[in-house]
This record gives C-alpha cells, sequence and structure tokens, in this order.
C-alpha cells in the first residue's frame, strides 16, 4: 500500500471511478444509470466483483486491467470509425475521377474554340463555364 493512502482512501477509488465515468459520459450519478453499452456495464460489475473477492491488495491490478479493457474497446471504435471513413473517401474518388476526366474532355475544344473565335476572353469564358460546371457537380 502507498505511503499516505488510508484503507478508506483506497476503498473509495473504485467508486471515484464509477463517478467519473458516469461524469465523462455524460450520465447522471445513480445506481441505476445506463451506460452506453450494456457489455462495458458488466464489464465494471465484474471487475468490482473481482475487487471486492480479491481485496485491497489486488485493486490496482483490477483497475488497470479494467481500464486497459476500455482502451481497446475505445480503439477498435476509432479503427472502426477510420476503416469507414476511407470507405467513404474511396467511393467519393471513383464518382470524383470520371466527373474530372469528362470536364477535360470538354474543357480542351471549348478552350480551343473560345480562343480561336474571341482570343484571350473566349478562352477566360470557357473555363469560367468549366470551372462553374465543376463546383455545379460537387453541390449533389
Amino acid at each position: 500500500m502507498p505511503v499516505g493512502s488510508s484503507p478508506q482512501s483506497r476503498l473509495a477509488l473504485p467508486a471515484q471511478l464509477i463517478q467519473a465515468f458516469l461524469r465523462q459520459a455524460g450520465l447522471p450519478e445513480r445506481s441505476d444509470a445506463r451506460l452506453a453499452r450494456p457489455d462495458t456495464l458488466m464489464d465494471l460489475r465484474a471487475a468490482l466483483g473481482a475487487r471486492r473477492e480479491l481485496g485491497e491488495d489486488y485493486e490496482e491490478l483490477v483497475v488497470e486491467r479494467f481500464l486497459q479493457q476500455i482502451e481497446r474497446t475505445i480503439d477498435a471504435r476509432v479503427e472502426q470509425r477510420l476503416a469507414e471513413y476511407e470507405r467513404r473517401r474511396r467511393r467519393v474518388a471513383w464518382v470524383t475521377m470520371p466527373r474530372l476526366i469528362l470536364l477535360l474532355a470538354f474543357a480542351i475544344p471549348l478552350t480551343a474554340i473560345g480562343g480561336a473565335t474571341a482570343g484571350l476572353p473566349g478562352i477566360l469564358a470557357a473555363w469560367a463555364g468549366v470551372l462553374a460546371l465543376h463546383f455545379l457537380s460537387w453541390r449533389r
């Protein structure tokens, strides 16, 4: 037991951990409060039960194991969200590339026609139209 910590303060650690977890989740500090996921609540109850059975000597280990499990759960959620973001990004890339190729396929002849008929103002007008089409295609 660390120097300066009383048995009452060590017993209060799980209660403080629960209260901090509930505050962080934005949930009321009641015993019947629902956590975001039922498996998290079961894991917390199991950790508290193990702490009661094993006693003060293993309290830090039980809390550390519970926090490691929470970290793994958070990491898995982050990985899942990153994978979903990557899938959406690839889906957008498959739609965007053909649009850009089609836009350039029209931009080149329009530039030539505008430059041949009106010079620089014709080229600027052609590219203004191409850019307007490009930005309008992104709005959908």
